[in-house]
């Protein structure tokens, strides 16, 4: 078995093309592709892809990609893992072992957030640790205890489960907003995603007090929101006396999986506000349902990393999941993270 780096015309190539359809499925290589150009726009100083090779033969790959962190008011370089995976047929050789090793020994502060146990497990063995825990939250608008049901029967006769889903459109969500309401008057307004680079300053101005996040800067948020050929979202704002306090920026509505139950949701990919403004994540959820109910949007539940008092919900694993880095700090208290971070908006 050899490890080597690729360079970005190697992706074209029929060895790779045949690789990808390997693991993702025949077709699907197009998509791939763009993805990993996308990746590639970062530059050759900015994005790794490392592969395994049998003989001539592609069998696994993990890649990372470098951004800017601040960290306790201090800006630090971080690598985030994505797109690691070997091919089923080799798998239990070590292969996934060898290529994290690589990785966390050639790229500083490495750090991963979407990771399966056996991932993770490998990752603490090559020197990751817990430098913050995020919860990997559902908060139902029409559709919870069917889902809850699903996941019970999962776990009792260990294998999926399909059960009709009972949908009550938006009870959740109103039932929370009326729990919950507010006194203050906010004005909401669609902002176009293209906008979302000239409002870097505010961005970080929002997040600046947040022990850990990455840095959006107006390139990073070009590249992320403008620049990745597979992303659609929707921006709202919030303003108060003619001042934008807030944004929530939030996928477009699709078919996806909570934890294995199929369910209509949307992912929070951005959830921002003053600290003064009078808002909370919370505040922003409900304007976002509310938006979506506006505009009669089926909806089944919202993903988010930002734990939120909102009855009922479903959070997995309960206490949080541990984001892990080989960066040289202590574990922090709280932080801002989202499903943009680490490429999870899909």
């Amino acid at each position: 078995m050899t490890y080597q780096y690729l360079h970005k015309d190697d992706i074209y190539s029929p060895e790779y093309r045949t690789f990808l359809e390997k693991f993702h499925g025949d077709g699907t290589y197009e998509l791939r592709r763009q993805r990993m150009e996308w990746y590639w726009l970062l530059g050759d100083e900015g994005f790794r892809v490392l592969v395994a090779k049998a003989g001539d033969e592609y069998v696994g790959q993990a890649c990372a990609y470098r951004v800017k962190a601040q960290i306790n008011h201090e800006v630090h370089e971080i690598w985030w893992g994505v797109d690691t995976f070997v091919l089923s047929a080799f798998r239990g050789k070590g292969i996934g072992k060898a290529l994290q090793a690589r990785l966390h020994q050639d790229v500083p502060n490495f750090t991963s957030a979407w990771y399966s146990p056996a991932n993770g497990a490998i990752k603490r063995k090559c020197g990751g640790h817990a430098i913050l825990k995020f919860p990997f939250a559902y908060y139902p608008v029409s559709c919870y205890f069917s889902i809850l049901l699903e996941l019970g029967m999962r776990k009792i006769f260990n294998r999926s489960v399909g059960l009709p889903h009972i949908r009550l459109p938006h009870f959740y969500s109103t039932l929370n907003a009326w729990m919950h309401r507010k006194n203050q008057a906010y004005t909401v307004a669609e902002v176009s995603q293209e906008k979302l680079p000239s409002l870097s300053s505010l961005i970080n101005t929002f997040l600046e007090d947040e022990p850990f996040h990455i840095v959006r800067s107006e390139d990073y948020l070009k590249w992320k929101y403008i620049d990745n050929p597979l992303l659609r979202c929707r921006v709202l704002s919030i303003s108060k006396d003619n001042a934008i306090v807030g944004l929530v920026v939030f996928s477009c509505v699709n078919d996806s999986l909570v934890i294995a139950s199929p369910a209509r949701t949307i992912k929070i990919l951005e959830s921002l506000y003053r600290k003064d403004s009078g808002l909370s994540h919370r505040d922003l959820l409900f304007l976002v349902t509310g938006y979506l109910k506006q505009h009669k949007e089926k909806l089944d539940g919202i993903q988010s990393l930002q734990r939120i008092k909102y009855w009922p919900s479903l959070v997995y694993p309960f206490s949080g999941t541990d984001l892990l880095s080989t960066i040289n700090i202590e574990k922090l208290p709280s932080g801002y993270l989202t499903f943009i971070d680490q490429d999870m908006e899909h």
